[in-house]
This record gives C-alpha cells, sequence and structure tokens, in this order.
C-alpha cells in the first residue's frame, strides 16, 4: 500500500524522521509528572491515600487531573484542608505545563 501511494510514503517517511524529537517531549512530560507526583505524594497524603499514597497512585492522580476527569472532586477535598492560594498556584501551574 505505501509503495503504491507515493504520498503515504512521505507522511510515513515525515512520521519516522519525528520520532525523536517526540521521544524527547514524551520525556520531558514524564519528567514534569514524576516531580509532581512526588511533590504531591509528600505534601498530600495525609488527605487522602487513596489519591496521594505513593508516586504512582499520585502519577495516575495527576493524570485524572490533566485530563480533567473528575479533577475538581480532587481540587475541593485537597482545598478543605489547604485553602491557601499555594494549592491553587500548584494545579494551576502543572496543567499549565502540561497543557500547553
Amino acid at each position: 500500500m505505501v509503495s503504491i501511494i507515493p504520498e503515504m510514503r512521505l507522511r510515513l517517511n515525515s512520521l519516522l524522521v519525528a520520532l525523536p524529537q517526540l521521544g524527547y517531549i514524551v520525556g520531558l512530560m514524564f519528567s514534569i509528572f514524576y516531580i509532581y507526583a512526588a511533590i504531591g505524594s509528600t505534601f498530600f497524603v495525609g488527605i487522602n491515600p487513596e489519591l496521594w499514597g505513593d508516586i504512582s497512585i499520585s502519577l495516575l492522580t495527576l493524570f485524572r487531573v490533566m485530563t480533567f476527569e473528575d479533577w475538581t472532586d480532587v481540587m475541593y477535598e485537597t482545598m478543605k484542608v489547604y485553602p491557601s492560594p499555594g494549592y491553587i498556584i500548584s494545579v494551576l501551574s502543572f496543567l499549565l505545563l502540561l497543557l500547553f
């Protein structure tokens, strides 16, 4: 199929050339996720161990926040204990780093 359609070959070659740069972006996003997960599991484990128990669970919670899947539940539950604007700034900085 690729040899029959030259445009398909061009697009496939372009995709293969772009894969290393895509790997750098994935690595950067994982690093940001990991740093925020370590901070979250350190500071917020007392609030809800089901959301912030260890780094792997914190990574899932942050993925939930990034995809906007019930992220307000996580935010409101944490804001009951930490009503300061520092928590809001940390969540917004995480979202701004990963969504743009």
